[in-house]
């Protein structure tokens, strides 16, 4: 099922039994397509990357910077209270280099975290950087990286609940033309 964004950039979702699994690819990333030529795509940010990632412990901010160019695909969740209020987060996709996988807290018990940062890569090709950050650790989870990489897919799951879900998304997509806007979420 696909569900489309309103012209504020969300999109609502009332599941009164079961549970909900959503896939959120607010630009098409998945599906390789330019819904908005302002983003990057997946075949774009795979060249883009190439084989500067490496299995390297840690990283240093600078290193991570050389290694990931500023403006690939990412979504921007906004994790409040009034956003999924009874949803997780189970999982969400990065450009995360080999031997390194996510941890953290305060986002989900399934042990993935997500905090604001300011200096993070925008999703837009040219824009201002502001958006989320991963904190990443290696496999034997001795050390703590400080490498920072995309979120561009985010995948939760939505409990029954008594009323509709409210997913803002930042920045707003409103200026996506309609008959595009409903191939964003799915």
């Amino acid at each position: 099922m696909t569900v489309g964004l309103n012209g504020s950039g969300q999109f609502d979702i009332l599941n009164k039994f079961g549970e909900v699994h959503v896939i959120v690819d607010v630009v098409g990333f998945l599906a390789d397509h330019h819904h908005d030529d302002r983003y990057y795509t997946k075949s774009e940010v795979g060249a883009a990357l190439g084989t500067k990632a490496n299995t390297a412990d840690v990283y240093t901010k600078s290193e991570s910077d050389a290694r990931y160019p500023q403006g690939y695909a990412a979504v921007y969740q906004d994790f409040t209270s009034t956003a999924w209020p009874d949803g997780e987060l189970r999982s969400f996709s990065t450009n995360c280099p080999a031997g390194l996988t996510p941890t953290g807290g305060g986002v989900s018990s399934s042990g993935y975290g997500l905090v604001m940062d300011s200096d993070f890569p925008h999703p837009y090709k040219s824009a201002t950087p502001t958006g989320w950050r991963a904190w990443m650790r290696n496999v034997s989870g001795s050390q703590i990286t400080s490498i920072e990489v995309s979120v561009h897919v985010i995948c939760m799951d939505i409990p029954n609940q008594s009323g509709a879900a409210s997913a803002p998304l930042t920045p707003p997509l409103a200026a996506v033309p309609a008959s595009d806007s409903a191939d964003r979420n799915s």
